[in-house]
């Protein structure tokens, strides 16, 4: 579902115009992460106006700096996972084009015992689009844990 949206040529160009379109183009690019239920137009719009709200667009440009990070420190971050002993688990959507089933598949070849859930017709946001799934997911990871005690 692509959506669908014109602007009036007076309006686009004011200032508050290219401001609707900054913010109707982003909607439109957050929608192309969704999995196969797509969101409500709404919904996309409210996440739009959380990242935009009070400047938050500007970080935006800092916050694309992890792509320079993964390479810098790819080494150590990777090498923790590998040899961590922390219980760990994987839950991500397989259509997600930023980190989905090809995501899986190379944690599956690099972290040892990798526990992976893969949803597959989720996109990136697992959480809100299968809620659900993403918490049943957590609840089989937490019922492969040691049981803890607490000394008191």
């Amino acid at each position: 579902m692509a959506l669908q949206f014109s602007l009036n040529p007076a309006l686009a160009a004011t200032a508050e115009g290219r401001e609707i379109w900054i913010r109707v183009r982003n909607v439109a690019a957050m929608h192309t992460l969704w999995g196969m239920t797509p969101p409500r137009e709404q919904d996309l719009r409210d996440m739009w106006w959380q990242i935009d709200h009070d400047g938050g667009r500007i970080a935006l440009a800092r916050l694309i700096n992890y792509m320079a990070q993964r390479r810098r420190h790819r080494e150590r971050w990777v090498g923790a996972l590998v040899t961590s002993t922390v219980p760990r688990a994987l839950t991500c959507g397989a259509v997600d084009p930023v980190s989905g089933a090809h995501l899986a598949v190379r944690y599956r070849e690099l972290v040892p015992e990798p526990d992976v859930t893969l949803l597959e017709d989720v996109g990136h946001y697992p959480q809100l689009e299968a809620p659900q799934r993403v918490l049943d997911a957590y609840a089989v990871f937490r019922a492969k844990l040691p049981a803890r005690t607490v000394e008191a």
